[in-house]
């Protein structure tokens, strides 16, 4: 991969500025350096201890700071963007759950999860971040087709309230994901069919880091 990033950055249209912006493959470090140092049972559980408490007390705090603005919910931006505030929050959600279903867990361990979930998923709700609802149904879906049915027939379950007693304008959000009209998914199809026209101008070394 590294290898590629310098050859797409010699031969990319400004190599000085590509060549400076392959610093970004530093970040793929941070992977083997959490697998090398989380080598034990108790780093692990503790390292999901703390993601699931910071992550709901963070949940709780905003979901108690909503406030409406001519009569709609305004997305919550107490610590960052809600777009990355609900991707943490569905990350999190979706590395805990396995755990919340293991049978060789502590009872005591598993409640905690649960009572963590509640609130880790309000507040993922309230940042109205589609992409982030969007990845969270994707993966319970494939935990539940690994795992056992039941888990199926909750996020059915889950989906069917939230469309039945959501306030309106996050059910509007919500059925906004399949709108081709839709101001960011026009764009995004725009993003899809300029980047096939990007790869068919450079298909072998591509453009380099921006």
């Amino acid at each position: 991969y590294i290898a590629a990033e310098i050859v797409s950055s010699a031969f990319s249209v400004d190599p000085p500025d590509s060549f400076y912006n392959i610093k970004r493959v530093l970040l793929i470090g941070i992977v083997y350096l959490a697998v090398f140092s989380f080598r034990s049972e108790r780093r692990i559980m503790a390292l999901l201890g703390v993601l699931g408490a910071l992550g709901a007390i963070t949940a709780i705090a905003e979901t108690a700071s909503l406030r409406t603005v001519n009569g709609l919910i305004e997305r919550p931006m107490m610590f960052q963007l809600p777009l990355t505030e609900g991707g943490i929050r569905m990350l999190i959600m979706l590395v805990l759950i396995p755990f919340a279903l293991s049978g060789a867990l502590p009872v005591r361990w598993r409640i905690g999860v649960a009572a963590a979930m509640v609130p880790l998923f309000a507040g993922l709700v309230i940042t109205q971040a589609r992409s982030a609802w969007v990845a969270f149904v994707a993966g319970v879906f494939v935990i539940g087709l690994l795992s056992g049915r039941k888990i199926l027939i909750a996020l059915l379950v889950l989906v069917v309230l939230f469309l039945l007693f959501a306030p309106a304008d996050f059910r509007n959000r919500a059925q906004s994901i399949v709108d081709i009209h839709e101001e960011s998914n026009a764009s995004r199809v725009q993003m899809i069919v300029t980047g096939w026209k990007m790869f068919l101008d450079r298909p072998v070394f591509g453009w380099g880091q921006e």
